[in-house]
């Protein structure tokens, strides 16, 4: 199957695995807006993480949901945001696109920030 040029540069923006355990987060708040041009370390979002991001032994409690800033990789625009309405999203879903502010794609980042 051969991919269009626009699909070949848009970045899929997606929740981060943010530990090897991780398997699932909310988005608690977005930091920026769609269609709005980030720089390489600015903070897109919050999200609220599953009890599964540290491993039991290091919680103080066994239902304990840190929330993490999640800052972007590299510049570019971000279009299409969805926060699902604050629901449990598995680590990869994707929430946007990435593109390099053309109109035509590339820039933030291999499967996610």
């Amino acid at each position: 199957m051969r991919r269009s040029f626009l699909s070949l540069f848009s970045k899929r923006v997606t929740i981060p695995r943010l530990s090897p355990t991780h398997t699932q987060a909310r988005i608690v708040r977005f930091e920026v807006a769609s269609n709005v041009e980030v720089s390489a370390y600015d903070s897109v979002m919050v999200l609220e993480c599953s009890p599964d991001f540290v491993t039991e032994a290091f919680r103080d409690k066994p239902d304990d949901m840190m929330r993490m800033s999640v800052d972007t990789q590299e510049e570019g625009i971000i279009r299409d945001l969805n926060a699902h309405d604050g629901q449990w999203l598995d680590c990869g879903e994707e929430i946007g696109w990435g593109g390099d502010g053309g109109g035509v794609g590339g820039g933030l980042g291999g499967g996610s920030f």
